[in-house]
């Protein structure tokens, strides 16, 4: 499927946003009972020329004109012209990475869900409650992956992974812990294995173990294929710190100490490779963003843009109430930082400079979790699920967004 669906702009196209309107959330609407004497072949063919957002405050009017709607949409396939007309391709395709599914197997429901999401996502504020944390008294944490309803925590020596499921009868969430699994984490890194005809696949199939010091074969390639390892060909680089792919457009990404190479596999080639010691402070990399962020002491950031080939030091980056940065993760138009002093902060991302210097006034969370120094943060973004994930050294909580 061709994903330049839309030339809609993403805050790394824009340097100035000055000229650059942001998206507003509408006004919580409250059904009424207004009623509407059209004929409701009429009503559907209007239904037919709204937009997203006003499709669903017209859904809220009243019963007749939910039915007009959902019946609109049924036979128009109205949600998925939304999600490509109305939503950048880029953020498109990261929030169905993180539904890690083939995107022929998307029906309507699955594309009403994603475009509901994506206006969850656009509030001006967010407000989120507890449901859920974790005290590991062992084994550190280190890392988290998301994967649909399921996240991954990465401790130094095993990985155990855990299911928000929603309970039928209850309604409620309920957290789910399997099995628990080795994995020593000075040898090897665990990652999402990005195939599409394994997102249903049980188990281990879900997961690539990458060799930290050696070569490794692409997860975007079938295995046995040596066409590029992850490895500099001038110099080794250090060892491997993160591997980032885009499954949808055939890219990746691989971070080592001194070391990133930017590769396309369709066709096959090297996009980049940049030398930079700043790179083993890595803390976040994306090849959607095509961006690698790193953490320095005394509330600096390194930023590796990777379209430009550039690199540059950020100093004093967030306000001294947040002391410095410790986790750092971008999700769409959305900058996640957990600091030192355990505060979670989540700014809008309009343009560049956001990134740069966040504002006090693209501030969307602001929270204190009284959990020490915030090491990693993820997002699960699935059906009903949109959830902040939250992990310290020895405990992690599991935040929702409403």
């Amino acid at each position: 499927m061709n994903f330049n669906t839309n030339s809609l702009p993403v805050w790394t196209d824009i340097v100035d946003s000055s000229n650059y309107e942001t998206i507003k959330n509408e006004k919580n609407i409250i059904e009424s009972k207004v009623s509407i004497n059209f004929p409701p072949e009429l009503m559907e063919k209007i239904a037919t020329y709204l937009d997203g957002r006003s499709l669903i405050a017209f859904k809220l009017v009243s019963k007749s004109c939910n039915v007009v709607a959902s019946n609109a949409v049924l036979y128009n396939k109205m949600w998925k012209k939304f999600c490509l007309n109305d939503i950048p391709s880029k953020y498109f395709q990261e929030m169905l990475k993180k539904r890690f599914t083939d995107i022929n197997l998307f029906g309507e429901s699955d594309y009403e869900n994603l475009f509901k999401g994506w206006l969850l996502w656009q509030k001006p504020k967010f407000k989120v409650s507890l449901i859920f944390e974790e005290t590991f008294l062992i084994n550190g944490i280190c890392s988290l992956l998301a994967y649909q309803d399921e996240l991954i925590v990465v401790t130094d020596y095993s990985y155990c992974p855990y299911i928000l499921k929603r309970n039928n009868l209850t309604n409620k969430v309920e957290l789910i812990k399997k099995q628990q699994s080795q994995l020593h984490r000075s040898i090897y890194l665990l990652a999402l294995n990005p195939r599409l005809q394994c997102a249903e696949a049980n188990n281990d199939a879900k997961y690539n173990w990458l060799n930290r010091k050696g070569p490794n074969v692409c997860p975007l390639q079938s295995q046995g294929s040596t066409s590029h390892t992850g490895i500099p060909i001038a110099r080794f680089g250090g060892q491997l710190l993160s591997v980032d792919v885009n499954p949808y457009e055939e890219k990746c990404c691989w971070i080592r100490q001194s070391w990133y190479g930017y590769y396309s596999h369709s066709p096959l080639k090297k996009l980049h490779e940049h030398y930079c010691d700043r790179l083993s402070s890595t803390v976040f990399s994306s090849v959607i963003h095509q961006l690698v962020i790193g953490r320095m002491t005394n509330n600096y950031i390194s930023v590796h843009d990777m379209n430009r080939d550039e690199c540059m030091v950020v100093p004093l980056w967030l306000n001294i109430k947040y002391m410095e940065a410790t986790a750092i993760f971008i999700y769409t138009n959305m900058l996640f930082v957990g600091t030192r002093n355990s505060y979670l902060v989540v700014y809008r991302l309009n343009n560049w400079n956001d990134l740069l210097k966040p504002k006090e006034s693209n501030i969307l969370l602001d929270v204190h979790l009284s959990m020490g120094p915030i090491l990693a943060i993820e997002i699960l973004d699935y059906k009903n699920h949109k959830t902040i994930v939250v992990a310290a050294r020895s405990r992690i909580v599991w935040l929702n967004v409403l």
